[in-house]
C-alpha cells in the first residue's frame, strides 16, 4: 500500500518498504516538480539507487548521473546527495545498508540557506 513520505529531506510516495536486520529496502515514486529528495547525507548507511521506471537524476558529491531503468549508483556514507525525476515521474528502488534510521537522514542546506530551527 502506497503512503506519502514527507520527511526533513523531501516529499515522495513510498510504494513498498521492508526493514530488515541487515538492510532497509524501499521502492518509491517521485513526480517532477512536486516531489524530490533534497540534499542530505547518511552518517552510517551506504545507499544504493536502482531506477525501475522512468529516469532519475542522482547528484552525489561532485557527480550528477541520470539513471535509466535498471541502472544503479552507490552513495557512500557521508556523501551529500539528492535525487529527482528526469522526466515526469520515476519509480526507484533504494537499499540502505546498514538499515536506515531516522537520525541517520541529515538534511544539508544549500549555501546561504538555513534549515528550519536554525
Amino acid at each position: 500500500m502506497a503512503q506519502r513520505r514527507d520527511s526533513s529531506v523531501g516529499d515522495y510516495e513510498v510504494l513498498q518498504q521492508i526493514d530488515g536486520r541487515g538492510a532497509t529496502i524501499r521502492v518509491f515514486r517521485a513526480v517532477r516538480g512536486a516531489e524530490a529528495l533534497d540534499r542530505h547525507l547518511h552518517r552510517h548507511s551506504t545507499q544504493y539507487y536502482v531506477a525501475l521506471e522512468g529516469r532519475i537524476v542522482i547528484e552525489h558529491g561532485e557527480e550528477r548521473v541520470t539513471l535509466q531503468p535498471y541502472e544503479a549508483v552507490t552513495v557512500e556514507p557521508g556523501t551529500t546527495h539528492r535525487s529527482y525525476p528526469a522526466d515526469e515521474a520515476a519509480v526507484v528502488l533504494t537499499v540502505y545498508m546498514p538499515p536506515e534510521r531516522a537520525e541517520d537522514h541529515i538534511p544539508v542546506p544549500v549555501a546561504g540557506q538555513q534549515l528550519e530551527g536554525e
